[in-house]
């Protein structure tokens, strides 16, 4: 849970504002970020097209993957080897 909670800080409050400004650089979005805000969840971010919701968030996108494989490895790792 340690990596779950900054991963959706980052989804959720630093994502957008990147997503605005590269939507306001390539002339995709014109408004403020105000505006840009309900737009923020139409579409997922590099699957769908002009979608703007990183999900995987951006620049911080290791600490999705990071949770992911802890979740998956854990249990695993967490058995009692003379248990048997």
């Amino acid at each position: 849970m340690r990596l779950a909670v900054p991963w959706a800080l980052v989804v959720f409050i630093l994502s957008p504002h990147q997503v605005y400004i590269e939507r306001l650089t390539h002339r995709q979005f014109s408004g403020s970020f105000a505006g840009f805000l309900p737009h923020y969840f139409d579409g997922w971010y590099g699957i769908a097209p002009n979608g703007n919701f990183a999900w995987m968030g951006l620049h911080l996108w290791y600490l999705l993957f990071l949770f992911l494989f802890s979740t998956v490895t854990l249990p695993p790792l967490s058995l009692d080897p003379q248990k048997g």
